[in-house]
Order: structure tokens, then C-alpha cells, then sequence
């Protein structure tokens, strides 16, 4: 967190992979891209070569670095989601839509209701007059 990572290197397409495996890229050191990790096990080393090349050094930090920092760095992108990703991808069950369809056609029904009752009762006046 004292040394924090160069946005410039992460994609906000990568959120889930960097919280998920947590890495972040950190610095760029000539031609070698440096990469934080919070686990740096031979797999996190294989992952970072098949991802960045070979020379692509890892150190590693806390969790709670790569976590506050892809929090600060992605902040409008994953507030974005948090509020819009349930209405984006099952609008049914989101609270964004207030109104659906069910009670749209309730309404419908019972103006076509009232419109016939008023109508009817019109012309009932009229025959008794």
C-alpha cells in the first residue's frame, strides 16, 4: 500500500482474475513486467509467464494490498457493477425495474373495467329516462 501498483498496467477486465488468483501487474523494470502476488506458488509463477512472459519477476505482497488496491484503482468500474449488474443480467429479480409486467396489465384491466362499468351505466340511464 506504501508502493502502490502503476494503473496504467492493470485492465478493469481483470478484476476477477486479479482477485481471484491475487496478483496484480506492479511495475514495469525495463522490458520485465513485475508482478505482486499474495501466493507466489509455482503455479502463481507459471501463471504470470503464460500471462506476462517469461520475464516477469514476481514479489509478493498481502492480500489485503492486492484487494485495497484493485479496490481503489477499479472503484467507479466495480460500484458501476455492484449497483447494475443484477438489472444487466436478470432484470426480473433486480429492484431497479419497479414495475413489471404483471401489475401493468392488472392496471390495464381494471381501467378497461371501469371505462365498460361507466359505459354500461350510462346507457342504463338513458333506457330508464
Amino acid at each position: 500500500m506504501s508502493d502502490p501498483p502503476d494503473p496504467a498496467l492493470s485492465a478493469a477486465g481483470d478484476i476477477d482474475a486479479y482477485l481471484q488468483e491475487l496478483f496484480l501487474p506492479w511495475r514495469m523494470v525495463g522490458e520485465a513486467l513485475i508482478v505482486a502476488c499474495a501466493n507466489p506458488s509455482p503455479e502463481m509463477r507459471e501463471f504470470a509467464v503464460r500471462r506476462y512472459g517469461p520475464r516477469s519477476p514476481i514479489v509478493v505482497t498481502a492480500k489485503r494490498d492486492i484487494t485495497w488496491s484493485v479496490e481503489r484503482m477499479f472503484r467507479d468500474r466495480l460500484s458501476h457493477d455492484a449497483t447494475f449488474h443484477l438489472v444487466a443480467c436478470t432484470p426480473d429479480y433486480s429492484a431497479r425495474r419497479v414495475v413489471t409486467r404483471a401489475p401493468i396489465l392488472f392496471g390495464a384491466s381494471l381501467v378497461i373495467a371501469g371505462v365498460c362499468g361507466l359505459v354500461a351505466a350510462s346507457a342504463l340511464t338513458c333506457t330508464l329516462l
